[in-house]
């Protein structure tokens, strides 16, 4: 997203490039040796990045269910999740995933999209467009997401650890 490389640099932070990477098929994960699957491909991705000259001090996860993976990733590589680097994820369905089982880390903040009002929004246009209440034009609605903080404890600074 150029938007949020261009804030990155206007706030004085240096985006890391995308780390993108081919995933194990999500489904099943449904025991802890498929779960260590997951997180050991994550931790092979993330290694050079974390141990690099100039590590994240935060990573956005495209999902809240990756922030599991990358969580359990960084342990793997030293690293205390949300103290040493910081998570976000997207879509707040954290709660729901039953990778929890896993591991006990959780997004910082995460994106609420706002499936239920997307979905609300889109029957009120599909009415409105049946019903003849719309010209011919296409329509474009938007429903704005919302940035969610997370009920998380305190989280010491890197140094502050007993």
């Amino acid at each position: 997203n150029l938007d949020l490389f261009e804030r990155m640099r206007e706030a004085g932070a240096e985006p890391m490039v995308p780390l993108v990477y081919r995933q194990l098929p999500i489904w099943p994960v449904d025991t802890a040796e498929r779960f260590e699957q997951h997180a050991r491909l994550a931790a092979g991705y993330l290694v050079e990045h974390v141990r690099g000259k100039a590590p994240p001090d935060a990573l956005l996860a495209v999902s809240d269910e990756v922030v599991f993976y990358a969580a359990t990733a960084l342990r793997r590589l030293g690293l205390e999740p949300n103290r040493d680097v910081l998570l976000a994820g997207y879509d707040h369905c954290w709660r729901d995933w039953p990778l929890r089982e896993y591991e006990s880390a959780i997004p910082l903040v995460t994106v609420d999209k706002r499936n239920a009002d997307v979905g609300g929004e889109l029957v009120r246009l599909l009415t409105q467009r049946l019903d003849g209440d719309l010209g011919e034009a296409p329509e474009t609605r938007s429903v704005p997401p919302v940035l969610v903080e997370t009920p998380t404890p305190a989280v010491p600074k890197r140094g502050e650890c007993p």
